[in-house]
């Protein structure tokens, strides 16, 4: 209802909705073997359920409007490349992002939406801050989890908001007008090694 509300404002706003972007997302680091029924439900609930219920109620905006729309949905480069244990709920929401990505792209492509999904690093954001303690933990306390992990991509540093931004700002642009179903990964590097 929530996610309906804010496409429905949306639309009072402007006029119309071009693109929408799930964004919101939970990634607490516990090994698996700790993952209580709650955290796994509060985990999979946020991060894939509220992608599914939001790229839905943006369609249907979308669709009676008649006119094309992106609809972004946010990943993860941990989906193919585990770095660190007590990510295996994280990881499995994220990995049924991508695949919903793929079926929502097909689907909606008749009524001219493209769906995409984002695929960012580690990203030093309020999010991952709030988290630096159990990522810390999960590389092994040596130091700053963003420095550590920056220092070991090609490009030199870890990524921060503007950085994938940008990147999304290109996706919902005519730029890439005919790319649907397609993860794109803001990495910094991270899947050459």
């Amino acid at each position: 209802a929530a996610v309906a509300a804010i496409a429905a404002e949306a639309v009072a706003k402007f006029g119309r909705l071009d693109i929408w972007i799930n964004l919101a997302g939970i990634y607490p680091v516990t090994p698996t073997l700790e993952v209580s029924d709650a955290e796994w439900r509060r985990i999979t609930d946020i991060n894939l359920n509220g992608t599914f219920f939001g790229a839905r109620e943006a369609a249907r905006q979308m669709a009676a409007g008649g006119r094309s729309g992106v609809i972004i949905n946010t990943v993860s480069t941990v989906v193919h490349k585990v770095s660190a244990p007590g990510l295996a709920s994280y990881i499995a929401a994220k990995g049924g992002v991508e695949s919903l990505t793929r079926a929502l792209a097909y689907e909606f492509g008749g009524n001219n939406i493209r769906v995409l999904a984002l695929a960012p690093t580690l990203t030093k954001t309020e999010g991952t801050m709030a988290q630096k303690p159990a990522l810390t933990v999960a590389m092994g306390n040596k130091g700053d989890p963003h420095e550590i992990y920056g220092s070991r991509l090609p490009l030199g540093r870890v990524l921060d908001g503007d950085d994938v931004a940008r990147v999304a700002l290109f996706m919902v642009s005519d730029l890439a007008l005919m790319m649907t179903g397609s993860v794109v990964y803001v990495d910094g590097g991270d899947r050459t090694f």
